[in-house]
């Protein structure tokens, strides 16, 4: 199928993907089809994911709360537990966003998801395999909670559990009145949050389905021409809106066999805007790429006459950050404006209609060409 094709069936045919729904298994089914019919075995990897990102920052702004009410008792005791549970719910936001398991994600609802993954094998390996990955799910239509608010809310957290510790031994009343501020911290995230989940779902067109049709078409093209010394292992993940659940599964079943691999990371492909080689993403942790990939990326771009630059993407945090936290050597392909923006970002405006045809097979040439070049690297 083309590469509109693929984009108008997974966005417009199937529709909005949640992360671990129906939709989304359903859209991972029909890939994994066409890699048949391409004369491929997919491996349907079959994981347990979150359903939505929001409930972890739910669950911490819900325990401030209830460690500002602890406080607020007269017994010492109403102190103490506020420390720990504020304590506890600080240490594992930070694991959240930092791409980590923790107890917020514990409790947040859950349902099955899969990955589709096939290998492409080189004609004769002697190096670390290409992980090429995109995201199967779409994201709902709204902006999330800004970095500004999550640090405020870290900084408010850990306000809350230095009072708290005081307010065991001291029944000052004024130490209560001062934890007010991380409880009206909360009460903004919460609403925030609130106003994120309720949003409707994305036809997700730009994304992430141009990234499933640029993999696909990528896989296409290996079938029928192996790269000569690496594998290429094309995988196409569920849950990727949810902390990159579905990548964190595939690394974990293949640890041995992606060791040291490169990773290329697909989405965003279909805008309007210049072609992005992503070497870090940075919304609240930085997670770098590996330079010498980007170098390599920008030296087939020049060679090719396409305009393309190494860029950092600082709106939010997935697969890229994910594999370059296990030591992957990651670099990104997007499409974004001069303030970091993909088109259409997170917007009901993400439509199949609303994509460039042009500069999708622009990205799936250079993207063919990229690791044609990583193939043969030294």
């Amino acid at each position: 199928m083309s590469l509109s094709g693929t984009v108008e069936h997974i966005a417009g045919a199937i529709g909005p993907r949640g992360s671990a729904t129906a939709a989304e298994i359903q859209a991972a089914e029909w890939v994994a089809a066409e890699l048949t019919a391409l004369g491929y075995a997919p491996e349907q990897q079959r994981f347990v994911g979150e359903t939505s990102t929001y409930w972890p920052l739910i669950f911490a702004a819900g325990a401030v709360l209830l460690s500002l009410f602890f406080f607020w008792q007269p017994q010492p005791v109403g102190a103490g537990a506020a420390m720990v549970l504020v304590g506890v719910a600080l240490a594992a936001l930070v694991l959240h966003l930092r791409g980590r398991s923790n107890v917020l994600r514990w409790l947040t609802p859950n349902d099955d998801s899969r990955n589709v993954v096939v290998k492409a094998p080189a004609a004769e390996p002697s190096q670390p395999p290409i992980l090429i990955t995109a995201n199967l799910d779409s994201p709902h239509a709204t902006q999330g909670v800004s970095r500004p608010l999550l640090m405020l809310t870290l900084a408010s957290m850990g306000m809350l559990v230095v009072l708290a510790l005081l307010g065991i031994p001291d029944s000052a009343l004024v130490l209560r009145q001062i934890a007010l501020i991380p409880g009206v911290v909360a009460l903004v995230l919460l609403a925030q949050i609130i106003l994120a989940q309720r949003a409707p779902l994305t036809a997700g067109a730009n994304g992430n389905a141009s990234g499933v049709a640029v993999a696909l078409d990528l896989a296409g093209r290996l079938a029928q021409r192996s790269l000569a010394r690496r594998d290429a292992i094309i995988a196409f993940t569920g849950c990727g809106e949810v902390q990159a659940a579905g990548l964190e599964a595939l690394l974990k079943a293949h640890a041995n066999d992606l060791n040291g691999a490169v990773h290329l990371v697909l989405s965003h492909a279909g805008g309007n805007d210049p072609l992005a080689l992503i070497r870090r993403e940075a919304f609240t942790t930085l997670c770098e790429g590996d330079p010498q990939l980007v170098a390599l990326g920008e030296k087939v771009a020049k060679a090719s006459g396409i305009d393309a630059q190494a860029r950092d993407f600082t709106l939010a945090q997935g697969a890229f950050s994910a594999g370059a936290q296990r030591g992957l050597r990651t670099i990104g392909l997007m499409r974004l404006d001069n303030e970091g923006m993909p088109a259409n970002w997170r917007s009901a405006r993400d439509t199949a209609n609303t994509l460039n045809e042009v500069s999708l097979q622009q990205t799936a040439d250079f993207a063919w060409q990229l690791i044609q070049a990583i193939d043969v690297e030294a």
